[in-house]
């Protein structure tokens, strides 16, 4: 779930968002962007779908509280999230805004919740006596927001047309990406290591 959520998930929702002009270039006869979207988010489907058959058939129970009940609710909504994003009108489609908003807001509801579900587990796995599992968790979770701050206001920027790459070598946002992936690591492999020794 750590690596559902913390990179491939997020990942591929910053390359939805932000990464259309910086990745526009054919893939496969579509954007690279969404290319990169698409295998990001069904593989973070499956993994979400391993970890949650995982759990159980390690806990062969429920154990009950709020953090299976919202891993529940994550799956579900993961699951449905791609059979709707198959079955999107065209682009030009004249509903197309709807399917666009629900993606988006379902989206946003799926990784708050995934986040919640983490923090509430890491506390239930920590056996440190200073609970640093959480913490770790909090400072992904400022990491990730310092990211979606500049992108969203770099996208702000381009979108007023205020500011434009002049030297037109690598966009700033594929900068922003890759600084955001190597923290982002940083943070999932304490977080991995962290568990391994609460076990």
């Amino acid at each position: 779930m750590l690596i559902a959520w913390m990179t491939t998930g997020t990942i591929g929702m910053m390359m939805a968002r932000y990464m259309k002009s910086a990745a526009k270039k054919p893939f496969l006869a579509k954007a690279a962007w969404f290319q990169v979207h698409l295998i990001l988010m069904i593989l973070t489907v499956i993994l979400t779908i391993i970890a949650f058959i995982m759990v159980f058939a390690d806990v062969r129970n429920w154990s009950g509280g709020a953090h299976p009940v919202l891993g529940c609710i994550v799956m579900i909504l993961s699951f449905f999230q791609p059979i709707a994003a198959f079955f999107r009108p065209d682009p030009k489609h004249e509903r197309r805004f709807i399917f666009n908003w629900g993606h988006s807001i379902n989206a946003l509801v799926i990784k708050t919740l995934a986040v919640a579900a983490i923090f509430l587990g890491l506390v239930l796995v920590d056996s440190s006596p200073n609970q640093w599992l959480p913490k770790v968790m909090g400072g992904f979770f400022a990491w990730e927001v310092l990211f979606y701050i500049i992108l969203e206001i770099n996208m702000h920027l381009k979108t007023k047309d205020i500011y434009e790459n002049v030297n037109h070598k690598i966009p700033i946002e594929i900068v922003a990406l890759k600084i955001f992936i190597v923290g982002n690591l940083a943070f999932l492999i304490a977080l991995l290591v962290g568990i391994g020794q609460s076990a």
